[in-house]
């Protein structure tokens, strides 16, 4: 179970599970609105943010989070999307930074076919909620001894996307385990680069 408090975050990965963000799809979304960003800079970068606030979807989400300042989403207390014009390495020679935006599609397939593996539910609630089900199940979760005993990953709302696109891989504990001991070897999923 994955928990958190926005609902475009949720959506995101939810479509993702549910095989509603296609790759050569988002490909092309991207390519075009880069060239266009590149074309037009600042002020289509406000449009896009006023259409995302509109009427929000998940192509639109991860290209914003490409082209907002240092890639952090940022949502005010109404929910609207305020992150600053950034464009940190989406620019590429020849206009768009495919390298960037093939690594992206990469990881959500990778992600996908990890997520097909597991039973993973996406919940549009606070973590602290997560928590509580988890407490109220197992006990108070914690480092017992020499063993590390598994947390959900805490992640902050808009840093959700990031924290997953920048991360190198994906650490398994199966269910029938109640942890890892200290200095255990694990076998890490790595994300294709």
């Amino acid at each position: 179970m994955v928990t958190d408090i926005n609902p475009f975050i949720i959506k995101f990965y939810n479509d993702i599970q549910n095989n509603e963000l296609d790759p050569n799809n988002l490909k092309e979304f991207l390519i075009k609105n880069t060239l266009r960003l590149k074309k037009e800079g600042k002020p289509y970068y406000h449009k896009l943010r006023s259409e995302f606030n509109t009427n929000p979807s998940s192509n639109l989400l991860l290209f914003m989070n490409l082209s907002c300042f240092r890639h952090t989403l940022r949502f005010n207390s109404k929910g609207e999307l305020t992150s600053a014009f950034g464009n940190q390495g989406l620019y590429g020679i020849k206009g768009v930074n495919l390298r960037l935006i093939y690594t992206y599609i990469k990881r959500i397939i990778f992600f996908r076919k990890l997520l097909r593996k597991c039973e993973v539910t996406f919940l549009n609630q606070d973590f602290k909620y997560l928590f509580d089900l988890i407490n109220e199940d197992l006990g108070k979760i914690d480092i017992i001894e020499d063993r590390l005993v598994a947390n959900p990953v805490k992640l902050k709302g808009s840093g959700v996307i990031s924290s997953l696109t920048e991360s190198d891989g994906i650490v398994e504990i199966l269910p029938h385990q109640e942890g890892l001991k200290k200095g255990e070897k694990v076998i890490v999923k790595l994300f294709p680069k």
